[in-house]
């Protein structure tokens, strides 16, 4: 049989022979580092001028020393703010669960949004018509939809004002001027009943 090309181009001195690769990577050998004693490095500093690097590291230090100076919080005890936090929670929660509508399922969808999404819940026609007026309003807690009457919106938002209410299309949230409502070209139109939002 015949020979494979590369041993018929080094029989005729086309090709030089090449050393085979191993799978081990090559390793670089090391240069020992100097090592100055103690004595030399206090030396050498001491006479320097005083550096960044030494500024720098003297900026953390009293970084650190500032913190160590304050009170830590000890586990298991809330801050005054946590306490606070967790009563107005409570208080909320209480005027939810005491002012929420139970008689509001059914089988209209009513879509709202909130933020950049669109909930979708499921109600009466009552219900969907007081919501649309604006006399009820959805709001949310421990990821549980609630319908509450209008009114207690004031209440919840006077305790935080961050709390998301949504009534009549509209959340809290949302800005909506009077003029781009009054500016709107389409007011003249009626939407047709087969459409609901």
């Amino acid at each position: 049989m015949s020979a494979s090309l590369r041993d018929q181009l080094l029989g005729m001195g086309l090709a030089r022979p090449q050393p085979e690769k191993s799978d081990k990577p090559k390793k670089h050998p090391r240069k020992p580092r100097k090592r100055q004693d103690a004595t030399a490095r206090s030396a050498a500093s001491s006479t320097a001028k005083p550096k960044a690097s030494d500024q720098a590291k003297a900026a953390p230090a009293s970084a650190k020393a500032a913190k160590k100076s304050r009170p830590k919080p000890t586990p298991g005890v809330p801050s005054p703010e946590d306490l606070r936090r967790k009563q107005v929670k409570a208080e909320i929660k209480a005027l939810i669960e005491a002012n929420s509508l139970n008689d509001w399922h059914g089988e209209i969808a009513y879509n709202y949004q909130i933020g950049e999404r669109i909930k979708q819940l499921l109600i009466n026609d009552e219900a969907r018509q007081k919501l649309i007026d604006g006399q009820l309003s959805i709001t949310r807690l421990n990821r549980i939809t609630h319908v509450v009457p209008s009114p207690l919106k004031d209440d919840i938002l006077a305790l935080n004002a961050q709390w998301l209410f949504i009534t009549g299309g509209q959340s809290s949230g949302d800005e909506a001027s009077e003029g781009s409502v009054a500016d709107d070209p389409y007011a003249d139109y009626a939407v047709p009943d087969d459409i609901v939002w």
